[in-house]
Formats: structure tokens, sequence, C-alpha cells
């Protein structure tokens, strides 16, 4: 990937390190609960703070990174110091975020573009797209990532019987759980469950209290690169057959 691709676009703004001196040492005091300390923030941290915020219209995120503290942390402080209330409604998206925004999405400026070759590890990179698939047998169901789909081909391809997403369980922590994959035999008899975890496998506390509370076999996916020839060209074919509504 690129680095930091949608930051070339729109630099920080060039702040005065005596700013951020004074922002800096306003915020420890106040963590320590010294209250009255920001009536001592000098009236010329007001003024350059609505410059920046209102004439320059920066964003918020932009100015956390350009005085190296959080988002919450300048929120409060553009709250604190200036002398009237941050943007609100439609006004907080300026005229040059928004044209940040709109630039950043455009061909190679997009961090995303050609992604499949670009990223070292693109199966780890792009469990996310989401779409309607036509089975075998001509019903559209909703497939929320590529690696579903590689899954679901497979499958057609084997003559197998399959379902997607067909039942929620309520687990014994009283969370709710809906597998990925339903496989049935010829007699419509479910054989097994499927679930497909790759890039958040390490979020499959759900799959392991299902294993231990039910008493159905459950299959746990981490790799779909068995279940195809090549995952780029598989990439390129679900984005262009998938649907994104029923018609």
């Amino acid at each position: 990937m690129k680095k930091n691709p949608w930051n070339t676009q729109m630099q920080d703004p060039e702040i005065d390190q005596k700013f951020i001196d004074i922002l800096v040492e306003l915020r420890k005091n106040n963590y320590g609960k010294n209250l009255k300390y920001q009536e001592q923030a000098p009236l010329e941290l007001s003024d350059y703070l609505e410059n920046l915020y209102f004439k320059q219209e920066y964003g918020i995120k932009i100015l956390a990174r350009a005085f190296g503290i959080c988002y919450s942390g300048m929120r409060n402080s553009l709250i604190k110091y200036m002398n009237r209330p941050i943007r609100a409604g439609r006004n907080v998206t300026t005229n040059r975020v928004r044209k940040f925004r709109s630039e950043r999405i455009m061909g190679e400026k997009n961090p995303w573009y050609d992604w499949p070759n670009q990223s070292k590890n693109p199966i780890e990179n792009s469990k996310g797209i989401q779409g309607y698939y036509k089975k075998k047998n001509g019903e559209l169901v909703w497939l929320r990532s590529s690696w579903e789909y590689i899954y679901a081909k497979w499958l057609d391809k084997q003559n197998i019987n399959w379902k997607i997403e067909e039942k929620v369980y309520v687990l014994s922590n009283k969370e709710r759980y809906r597998p990925d994959f339903f496989i049935y035999n010829d007699k419509n008899q479910l054989q097994y469950i499927v679930e497909i975890k790759g890039y958040y496998k390490n979020r499959i506390n759900k799959y392991e209290l299902f294993k231990k509370e039910h008493n159905i076999p459950i299959i746990l996916i981490t790799d779909v690169s068995k279940y195809c020839i090549s995952y780029k060209k598989e990439l390129k074919l679900w984005k262009s057959a998938r649907q994104k509504s029923k018609k």
C-alpha cells in the first residue's frame, strides 16, 4: 500500500511551535484538575485556533495531527479556547475538507486503486466486498465478502446443497450467532455448518461457544486459497458479477 496517500493532497497546517507549547501546557494543567488554569489562556491562542478552524477551514482531525494530540483532545481544546462554538450539523464539513475528500477517491489518488496488485497479501485485505450471488439453481443470495463468494462458487461446482445464514442461534452468553453456510444432503437434512473467518480470525468466540454448546458439526475456514486457483482473478470476477440489489 502507498504510505499515507490520502494525506498527500491536503497537507497539515503549519503550526507555530509556540502555540503547540501553550496548548500542551494548558491541557497538562487541565488534566491536573486545575480548572481555573484555562482562564490563563492567552487571547492570541483563541485567535490562532479560530483562524485555523474557521478561516482556513481545517478539520479537527487535521488539527489534532498537526498539534500532536488525539481527536477528542483537539475537539475539547477548540471548545474551551475559542470564543465561539465549533461547527455543527452540515457545517462540520468545510469546502476545504469536501474538496480533499472528492480528490482522494479519484484514480491513483485513492489508496485502494489497483490494490489487489499492490498488496503483499490481497487475501488478507479484501474480506468485506458484499453483493448478491446467483446460485446454480438460480436463487439470489446475499454474500458478505469475496471469501464467501469463492466458497459458494466452489460448493456449486461440487453440486453441494447449501444455504447461507439460514438460522440464528442464541448462545449461553445471550449473544446471537448466525453462522455463514449450512450444508445439506440430498434429503435436505443438515449435515454441517461452515464459518468463514480470515482477516478477523481472532474474533471466533461465538464459533467456539457454539461448538461447545451445540451437537452440530461446524467447520472453521481461515484460508480460501485452497478453494480457487487464483484469488486475484476470483476477486475481479466477484466485483463484476455481484449485484448490489435484487432485480
